[in-house]
């Protein structure tokens, strides 16, 4: 796995969303002195290649987990956005995690009527298909329509995938930052995830998925908060 580190002191892992790579916090990083930020480009993005086969999250922290046991790092704070806090849920519950900020996590997936109806059509129009009628397909959501097709296996095994039972596991102190405009990782998600974790808070922000990347400086202080209250 691809990694880059900025800056000497304490270990601060940040874990990129879906579609992204490590560069995208090198903004917050930069700003961070008295830290070491360990950007790793995750299985398929960046600069790592694509994972050998279909993987799940759980496949994404075990290799995140064997990085930074390559690189000595017996114990580590993480910050994770979107997807990425899948994979630091999961690592949390094999690995020495201090603390995490998990910022628009998407973890849970939740029941959704509207889902459920778009499945149900997809499905039929599938079968009226293989029968001869000529139906056009929906194309999926814009991620995996953006997806290369060996990610995509990766891709709908990580979206189906199921972190619950993981989380009972995980025992560090947990900060969750969700934007209120965020539809994407909502509100609600964001509070479902509260629920489910033993040590968590949540603070709610203005603006959408990608606000924590929209002011550096501000993402560098919260970081910062939030590492300086974990000791």
């Amino acid at each position: 796995m691809y990694y880059t580190t900025v800056g000497e002191g304490r270990d601060i892992l940040f874990l990129h969303g879906w579609g992204c790579d490590g560069s995208v916090f090198l903004p917050v990083a930069n700003r961070l002195s008295g830290y070491r930020s360990i950007l790793p480009d995750l299985n398929g993005f960046g600069k790592t290649p694509p994972p050998p086969c279909a993987w799940d999250v759980r496949n994404y922290a075990e290799e995140t987990a064997e990085m930074l046991r390559g690189m000595g790092v017996n114990k580590t704070l993480v910050v994770a956005h979107s997807f990425g806090a899948r994979v630091a849920l999961a690592l949390a519950a094999l690995y020495p995690v201090e603390g995490m900020l998990l910022v628009a996590p998407a973890a849970l997936k939740l029941f959704s009527f509207r889902r459920v109806c778009k499945v149900a059509v997809y499905k039929g129009k599938k079968l009226l298909k293989k029968l001869g009628f000529r139906v056009t397909l929906p194309k999926g959501s814009a991620d995996y329509a953006a997806c290369s097709p060996q990610m995509r296996p990766t891709f709908l095994r990580v979206v189906n995938g199921n972190v619950r039972p993981l989380l009972k596991k995980v025992s560090c102190p947990v900060v969750i930052i969700n934007g209120r405009q965020d539809c994407e990782t909502t509100v609600r998600h964001a509070k479902a995830l509260k629920r489910r974790l033993k040590n968590c808070t949540l603070t709610l922000t203005e603006g959408g998925h990608f606000a924590f990347f929209a002011g550096p400086q501000s993402a560098a202080f919260a970081v910062r908060c939030f590492a300086e209250g974990i000791k």
